[in-house]
């Protein structure tokens, strides 16, 4: 298992965490659209940090064993618990609710953070702390087959 932890400071410490993901995904046998995707990952839970809770931390790590491999992130931080975790997963949501169109442009975003990270992992997990809260993350080499609802 290789493990890291990425202190979450400013611009220059995301882009060191995105090289980071970016590495350890290449040795855990994702192929190149499920790497950009952790990246992608990656980047919103540490933008969030920098938006929301500051200081905080992103841990990476992969774990080999078993069928095919695995990427675990687990972000930490500092900041207000959320209001609403159902309402926060929402595309263009904060836990508060609809997030004003001209405050989105400032933040040079779409908000679709946490929805985006949900659709790109295969675990998501939400833990409040005392100071703060911490995401847990987890994608799969072989990702898990979704079940068709008919009817």
């Amino acid at each position: 298992m290789a493990e890291r932890t990425y202190p979450i400071k400013d611009d220059l410490s995301v882009y060191a965490l995105r090289q980071g993901v970016r590495a350890l995904a290449l040795q855990a046998g994702f192929d190149s659209n499920a790497r950009e995707e952790l990246v992608i990952v990656a980047s919103e839970l540490a933008s969030n940090i920098l938006k929301y809770g500051p200081p905080g931390s992103v841990e990476i790590a992969t774990d080999n064993e078993g069928a095919g491999g695995r990427l675990r992130l687990v972000a930490s931080d500092h900041g207000p618990p959320f209001r609403d975790i159902a309402t926060a997963l929402r595309d263009g949501h904060d836990g508060s609710g609809p997030i004003d169109p001209m405050k989105l442009l400032k933040r040079k975003g779409i908000g679709a953070g946490l929805g985006a990270i949900v659709r790109m992992t295969d675990s998501f997990e939400v833990h409040e702390r005392e100071l703060g809260k911490e995401i847990t993350v987890v994608r799969n080499v072989v990702r898990p087959r979704k079940r068709r609802i008919e009817g």
